[in-house]
């Protein structure tokens, strides 16, 4: 299957040699490069095709920064070529150097021992025996082996090179926008594999001879307000953050930000749904209405608890009664109650000593004043002080309780019209 390469639009003008496929050119975007073993992650760009020299494999095209895995282009083994003729007798080499004179030797063809005399004496000196086997089977360690026989056995030898070599060409591509690098297998390998470059928009792509030529065929390169639009809501439409949605609106080229209800706290009506907590002993305002200024009411928590409980107060569940006010519970304190404002002094003035009234309330006695010196009883009482004092005069009617005794200092009148009544079982005194 033929490997496609296809360009992106932000390539620049530029050319691809043949020098530039081995590795020859730099700076080219979109490029084929190649080296010795696997390209690492910072070699090359987006769209570049790597040839790995050492291992035979070719990566590519490279996508967001990462090569992916590699394609071999090694092509299966091919069968046994036919034995090819038998080349030239090579031209006669140099004479050699002299050798060292050696002794006479008679050497028999048989199987027998080889005698070897000097002349001089007749003794044995070296004994060699001939094979002849093509195969070298016997592996003798005396034995020596025939003309013949070893090159019998190295004609028989077979060389395994399972590598393959290829010639890298460029050919015209099946599409009008459409060039090949031919990659055509040598040595032992056969076949071909094709690179289809493609020019992609904005791109022209030529080819001449072995030089592959991409031309920049956008003229106007300025964005419209329309296509900056779109590429931007395409970024965000449909993401999700945390609680916030973001949609892009094509028709007015507005993005269009939506809170989730259950992670946002309302500012106009909507319900919290959790707690809501004021760190940092700060305050809650209510504030008054925006007609008559920005006064508020503000409650938050104690700067320094202390060794003090965490508590939460809870509000009565019923709404309350006129004049009633929020206190501590009976059983639980924190759980508040409506209870009695308080007790109300009836006939309150300065001054006036109160007393109960019998039904749980109380009374500011109009007749019995305290001025914080001198304690009064008005209508013909006395004032007590450090020196006790009473009216010398009776000018009103007063009857003295059953049972009790009364006194005042004299002289004492009692006026016309009025009267003072004595009963039994009680005296008046004047001193």
């Amino acid at each position: 299957m033929p490997l496609t390469y296809v360009t992106g639009a932000g390539i620049k003008d530029g050319t691809i040699t043949a020098d530039d496929i081995s590795g020859g050119a730099s700076g080219v975007l979109d490029t084929i490069l190649n080296g010795s073993g696997a390209p690492s992650g910072g070699t090359g760009g987006d769209g570049d095709f790597y040839i790995d020299t050492s291992n035979n494999n070719i990566y590519g095209p490279k996508a967001s920064g990462a090569w992916g895995s590699p394609t071999s282009i090694v092509g299966p083994q091919g069968a046994t070529g036919a034995t090819g003729a038998t080349g030239a007798t090579g031209a006669t080499g140099s004479q050699g150097i002299q050798g060292v004179p050696g002794v006479v030797q008679s050497i028999s063809a048989t199987a027998a021992p080889i005698v070897v005399t000097d002349g001089a004496t007749a003794t044995p000196e070296i004994g060699l025996t001939i094979l002849d086997e093509d195969n070298m089977a016997s592996n003798s360690a005396t034995g020596v082996a025939s003309q013949q026989s070893i090159k019998a056995y190295v004609d028989a030898q077979t060389v395994s090179d399972t590598n393959t070599t290829y010639a890298i060409s460029c050919v015209d591509g099946d599409n009008s926008d459409e060039e090949k690098i031919r990659l055509t297998a040598g040595g032992s390998g056969s076949g071909t594999d094709d690179i289809v470059l493609e020019a992609g928009t904005g791109l022209s792509i030529a080819r001449d001879s072995d030089k592959i030529t991409f031309t920049n065929t956008v003229t106007d390169t300025t964005l419209t307000n329309e296509a900056v639009q779109d590429v931007v809501g395409a970024m965000v439409s449909g993401n999700t953050e945390t609680g916030i949605a973001v949609t892009y609106e094509d028709s007015d080229g507005t993005l269009d930000f939506v809170v989730d209800d259950t992670t946002k706290l309302p500012l106009a009506g909507g319900t919290l749904t959790d707690n809501l907590i004021v760190d940092n002993a700060k305050e809650i305002r209510l504030m008054e209405a925006d007609s008559n200024g920005s006064a508020y009411i503000g409650i938050k928590s104690a700067t320094d608890k202390g060794s003090e409980a965490s508590y939460t107060l809870s509000l009565p569940a019923a709404a309350p009664a006129t004049g009633k006010v929020l206190k501590s519970g009976d059983s639980t304190a924190t759980d508040l109650v409506w209870g009695d404002a308080g007790v109300t002094i009836a006939n309150d003035a300065n001054n006036r000593v109160v007393t109960a009234d019998g039904s749980s309330g109380l009374n500011g006695e109009a007749n019995l004043t305290f001025d914080g010196t001198d304690l009064t009883v008005a209508a013909g009482g006395a004032v007590v002080s450090s020196i006790y004092e009473n009216p010398a005069t009776l000018s009103a009617n007063h009857s003295i309780a059953s049972n009790s005794n009364a006194m005042v200092a004299g002289p004492f009148t009692i006026a016309d019209g009025a009267a003072l009544t004595v009963p039994d079982n009680s005296t008046f005194t004047i001193y």
